[in-house]
């Protein structure tokens, strides 16, 4: 669903304009399930993300950064990136939301400044846990190199484990299989183990 300013003269001035609604029906998005399987593999993009606080978090038809972003490799055995911003901050990955684990907590990157809040990052911030504390903080480029476990969310592919984010791999998906196993079904995806 997008919604759009709708009809109006030439200029950034709404000059009371009616919005407009519009509804695109796609065939479901063809999972990979070797993706889940072995992980995604993330290289950290040059494009550094713009701060802007009054569109942080909105998803918006602007994503001009993250189509930068991604022309940035064409390489097959690359399937994401990551995006941080001037600070060295990780954001997101250019079509998902960023998850790390370190022990038995986890931390999402705080997008008050720039990223896009996505849904399923909403949904994994609103599912109940018990033992796994979530939060949502600063995530420096290096502390994703620290973590135990990375992984992406993203509402049409669901949750995605990261199995190398540049030269770095990382072994352990088990949060991100256990979140796959409890979300995907509502999401009306596959489990893949």
């Amino acid at each position: 669903v997008l919604l759009t300013r709708g009809d109006g003269p030439r200029g950034y001035a709404a000059h009371g304009s009616r919005g407009r609604r519009l509804l695109f029906a796609y065939p479901p998005l063809a999972l990979d399930p070797a993706l889940y399987r072995q992980g995604a593999r993330l290289v950290r993009c040059d494009l550094i993300l713009a701060e802007q606080p009054r569109l942080a978090g909105i998803k918006h038809l602007n994503r001009l950064e993250q189509v930068l972003a991604r022309a940035e490799w064409d390489d097959p055995e690359i399937d994401e990136g990551l995006l941080c911003n001037q600070a060295g901050q990780v954001i997101s990955a250019t079509a998902a939301n960023v998850f790390a684990r370190f022990g038995s907590e986890w931390i999402t990157p705080s997008l008050d400044r720039s990223g896009v809040a996505g849904l399923c990052r909403a949904l994994i911030l609103a599912w109940p846990r018990s033992s796994q504390p979530l939060r949502v903080a600063t995530l420096g480029f290096a502390d994703c190199l620290r973590a135990d476990e990375l992984w992406l969310s993203n509402v049409l592919r669901g949750i995605v484990p990261v199995a190398r984010l540049g030269d770095h791999h990382y072994t352990e998906f088990s949060a991100a299989r256990a979140l796959m196993r409890s979300l995907h079904p509502a999401l009306g995806l596959p489990v893949i183990d």
